[in-house]
């Protein structure tokens, strides 16, 4: 039996990302002892990936930026570790989005043949929020994002929740203490983990290129997306998005240019 470490130097997106990774390894290595790294700043949503066949073992790294530190070398060599995979390694071609899926890219580097399943999956450890039926959870300040170019302008994410909830719905923010909150929409004051349920638990996720989005397309929640061209020379969006079939995504090369008639139109149809 050998065993391996997966480990991810991103965010929780990144994860997520990387159970379809994890997924393919264990097809492909049905005698392996594959066990999920993540790095100490996200040790608060360890939870998330508990539950699941092709995760033999979870560990915290006891670093992140500067991985790997003494602790976490010590844990290898005691472990007899095989082999240690890094999620975020150097990309062979620097225009690769225009040719493969992020999860695609991902598995060629580390010497995959294929990738048979693109979906991610994380199998919920909780049960629904009851009386959820009318909420709309919102996730649409991608972090990093310096501008908003990445998602909808302020003054449109307001109309956006006001036109929720003119159709009869609570629209609830989602994120982090680091987002504005918007004026027409309420924001608990919530841990990831809780508004990962909260999510799980709405009619609806609408959704920028966020973690969240990555969360609920996990879970086949039914979400809407906004995409634009967010890296140079970048045709489509489509390598970045998650792989769901109950969600739908807008893309425009500049997010300006999306209606939000078109999103309430959207929303109609699918709920």
């Amino acid at each position: 039996m050998i065993k391996v470490i997966g480990f991810n130097a991103g965010a929780v997106g990144d994860l997520v990302m990387m159970t379809a990774l994890t997924r393919q390894f264990k097809k492909e290595n049905s005698d392996s002892y594959f066990i999920f790294g993540i790095g100490n700043r996200y040790a608060h949503i360890v939870s998330l990936f508990y539950n699941h066949s092709f995760i033999d073992d979870i560990r915290i790294w006891s670093s992140y930026d500067e991985w790997p530190v003494y602790e976490d070398i010590k844990y290898i060599i005691e472990k007899k570790i095989d082999k240690v995979y890094n999620a975020m390694p150097d990309h062979f071609d620097e225009l690769w989005y225009n040719k493969r899926h992020y999860i695609q890219e991902h598995g060629l580097i580390h010497g995959f043949s294929q990738i048979d399943d693109l979906t991610c999956i994380l199998n919920p450890y909780f049960g629904a929020i009851k009386d959820c039926d009318k909420v709309i959870t919102l996730s649409m300040f991608p972090q990093f994002d310096k501008g908003q170019k990445k998602s909808l302008s302020l003054n449109k994410l307001e109309e956006l929740c006001l036109n929720i909830k003119k159709l009869g719905f609570l629209p609830i923010q989602l994120g982090g203490k680091y987002e504005q909150k918007l004026e027409n929409a309420e924001k608990p004051d919530f841990s990831m983990l809780e508004a990962a349920r909260l999510l799980y638990s709405s009619r609806l996720h609408i959704t920028a290129d966020t973690s969240f989005s990555w969360i609920s397309s996990s879970y086949k929640h039914l979400t809407i997306g906004v995409y634009t061209n967010n890296l140079p020379y970048m045709i489509d969006s489509w390598s970045h998005r998650p792989i769901n079939s109950n969600a739908y995504y807008f893309h425009r090369d500049n997010l300006e240019n999306l209606a939000i008639e078109e999103i309430i139109i959207k929303i109609k149809e699918l709920i």
